[in-house]
């Protein structure tokens, strides 16, 4: 049998640059000055795969069309040498493979598997089919998660190297064309029929009481042409800019959000409740749903309207301010400090007392309330100690160096100038003393957290479903700070909701893969062998597995061999190995919705249109 001789390889070498290990060429030429040679004319011909210093080289095409012999080899780097075999005639032929599209595929392999655990696919595909669009929000959205960011313009050059479930061309107009086809109509729809898909994957389980943290936080915005961006108070602190406020209910079990509404930037927070708990009651899961929110929600109104439509809740009330609230508290108050009252569990007193709730059940706009309506309801009352003792340590300080100051006749600061008008009393000779009884009174309610419920009669289960809801919070961070949403980046109403949307797509991947890793660490913190991993681990764990690849051949893609650490992490993600066998690709063709004719409620004006 013929030996196949390896063609003749020019000089090579390897660089890093980046995250890439790239191949260059170079001749040597003797400098006569130095008496040695030295390397010139080097030229970028293709890279090692995966990365490492050794591996397969990935030669670039035209470095191919120049050397048609390499067709029939494999070219590795091995130590500090280039070493050149024929192709395994068994097996794909990998001469061909290099001059076929490499993509990283790994990280958008285990959203795929995440995505497909849940019922999020299916109701993008139900709504959103036409046109492909669920899968171009889908690839939007992996986009923002894998690069951290919700500016549009690198999409088509993130989407040119990594394998996403829409494969096609989606250029600047396609985006903003798509971002207009997601109306509010639309997304109300999706909602829809997610809750529909929930309820029918949790079986049983839906009918099972499920706490929902309701929040909300601003978005600011440059442009002035948005119609809900305004000024009001920023959360962020900047208020020199307009904004948008959204809304959102995450399930504190899975800590995946539910639902999200924007809404105009200058609406308090509080009115904007009414809206989201008929939407709750809209959609058909009120009545099993607990939705939990802070301080800022729980007025007489939001709470007339949960007893109304039927959306049970666990509000932690204001205690000053509140006259029923202080009324509730001033009953137990001698009971709190007693030593029958403490809970352990929490390090905590607590007594829970029960009322009875006057609402009107048929309300009527513009018409006094009848009242007529009743609900008994639950005010777990809990008392810390700890808290109460450093709110009265600092308030007793800051009052005696005030005290102080006053008596050695020197200027007070604003501040310090309320703390001398409250706290201090002044008699006939004009002397300066404490104020026992306004010290008193402002420390009464220190420490003291009042939890309103209309279902949840047992005090630690309101205590603890309270102390949960910071999974909205992590939400926010992800949408906000982690996935770089910080800003809306938009600037016409028709592609807000559009914008808005994917962004909401993207946090609930994001969380998913972070719940994933947090669940993995938890079950596995004693065990010497698992993988620790810290608070950013799951945008790191994205970017290994992304060092994947695929090869985008004629019949389908063919993923690489996942070996080492990579594995690894696809197990803590709890998804399956991507597939060692060709996988059929779909079909895409150079028609897309730019140049489809729509329906008439479709149709847009591409005339001024909008670069996101």
């Amino acid at each position: 049998m013929a030996v196949v001789q390896p063609p003749a390889l020019p000089p090579m070498m390897v660089a890093k640059s980046g995250n890439y290990m790239y191949v260059f060429t170079y001749k040597n030429k003797w400098d006569p000055a130095n008496k040695r040679s030295r390397r010139v004319n080097s030229k970028k011909v293709g890279k090692i795969e995966g990365g490492n210093k050794e591996g397969l080289v990935l030669f670039d095409k035209e470095f191919m069309d120049t050397h048609p012999e390499l067709i029939e080899f494999k070219v590795s780097h091995k130590g500090r040498n280039f070493v050149c075999e024929p192709c395994d005639k068994d097996t794909y032929d990998l001469g061909k493979v290099r001059k076929l599209t490499k993509l990283h595929a790994g990280a958008t392999w285990a959203l795929d598997c995440i995505l497909a655990s849940t019922p999020l696919g299916r109701a993008l595909k139900r709504i959103f089919s036409e046109h492909n669009r669920d899968l171009k929000i889908l690839s939007l959205a992996y986009y923002i998660v894998l690069e951290r960011t919700n500016t549009m313009n690198n999409y088509e050059e993130f989407a040119e190297c990594t394998r996403l479930p829409w494969g096609g061309r989606l250029c600047g107009s396609s985006i903003h064309r798509l971002f207009k086809a997601i109306t509010a109509d639309r997304i109300d729809r999706f909602f829809d029929v997610l809750a529909d898909y929930y309820m029918e994957e949790m079986g049983e389980d839906f009918f099972k009481r499920r706490f929902i943290a309701l929040d909300s936080t601003s978005i600011s915005t440059y442009s002035a042409l948005l119609s809900k961006s305004d000024f009001g108070h920023n959360k962020d602190g900047d208020d020199e800019l307009r904004q948008i406020n959204v809304m959102m209910l995450v399930d504190q079990k899975t800590g995946l959000p539910l639902f999200y509404r924007l809404y105009d930037g200058a609406v308090p927070d509080i009115s904007t409740v009414r809206r989201t708990i008929a939407e709750e009651s809209r959609m058909g899961i009120a009545t099993q749903f607990v939705l939990v929110s802070d301080k800022g929600y729980p007025s007489e109104n939001n709470i007339n309207d949960c007893l109304c439509n039927q959306v049970s809740f666990l509000f932690n009330m204001r205690c000053q301010n509140q006259g029923f609230v202080q009324q509730y508290i001033d009953e137990v108050y001698a009971d709190l400090l007693k030593v029958g009252t403490y809970e352990p569990f929490i390090g905590q007193h607590a007594v829970t007392s029960t009322g009875e709730w006057r609402y009107d059940d048929y309300p009527v706009q513009g018409k006094n309330k009848s009242r007529k309506g009743k609900a008994k309801v639950y005010l777990h009352i809990f008392y810390n100690e700890d808290i109460y003792t450093e709110k009265k340590k600092i308030l007793m300080k800051n009052t005696v160096n005030v005290l102080k100051k006053v008596k050695e006749g020197k200027k007070l600061l604003p501040a310090e100038q309320n703390i001398r008008d409250k706290y201090l009393t002044e008699d006939k000779e004009n002397n300066f003393s404490v104020n026992e009884y306004a010290l008193n009174e402002k420390l009464k309610y220190a420490g003291i957290k009042v939890l309103l419920t209309d279902c949840v009669s047992n005090s630690l289960e309101a205590f603890t479903a309270y102390a949960e809801r910071n999974y909205v919070e992590y939400a926010f961070n992800t949408l906000k700070y982690r996935l770089g949403c910080n800003r809306l980046r938009v600037s016409d109403d028709e592609a807000l909701e559009g914008k808005a949307f994917v962004q909401f797509i993207a946090t609930t991947l994001a969380l998913m893969v972070r719940n994933r890793i947090k669940k993995y660490s938890t079950e596995n913190e004693s065990k010497k062998d698992s993988l620790k991993f810290v608070y950013s681990s799951d945008y790191k764990v994205l970017r290994i597995l992304n060092n994947i690849f695929v090869t985008k051949l004629p019949e389908g893609y063919l993923y690489d061999e996942v070996v080492g650490k990579k594995r690894k992490l696809f197990e803590v993600l709890g998804t399956e190995l991507p597939s060692s066998r060709v996988i059929k690709g779909q079909e895409y063709t150079d028609e897309d919705e730019d140049q489809v004719t729509e329906s008439e409620d479709e149709l847009t004006d591409e005339i001024g249109e909008t670069v996101i």
